[in-house]
């Protein structure tokens, strides 16, 4: 994570309030069903890609402490690994 949250988001419009941020969950797709909270987001996933990709991709629900509105304190990102070169982010949300 140290390496893909501030690609993701220390870029752009006031990247300072992104420096500093907590995982709050961080778990693949299939184990979000059931979880009112990540569930939309595996179906979001699933849209964007198909369910095989989905399948094996992960959801990192993140928390920024600098940003004060509560939804933008919020923040997700869709990550996958590739096999020759490592987990990368495919998707940000907030």
């Amino acid at each position: 994570m140290r390496v893909l949250v501030p690609i993701a988001y220390e870029v752009g419009e006031f990247p300072e309030l992104y420096s500093e941020w907590e995982v709050v969950s961080l778990k693949p797709f299939p184990r979000t069903v059931g979880k009112s909270e990540e569930e939309n987001y595996y179906g979001m996933a699933k849209h964007f890609c198909g369910k095989e990709v989905a399948d094996r991709s992960w959801l990192v629900r993140l928390h920024f402490p600098k940003v004060k509105a509560t939804s933008g304190s919020q923040g997700q990102i869709f990550i996958a690994k590739k096999e020759e070169s490592g987990w990368f982010v495919w998707f940000k949300n907030h």
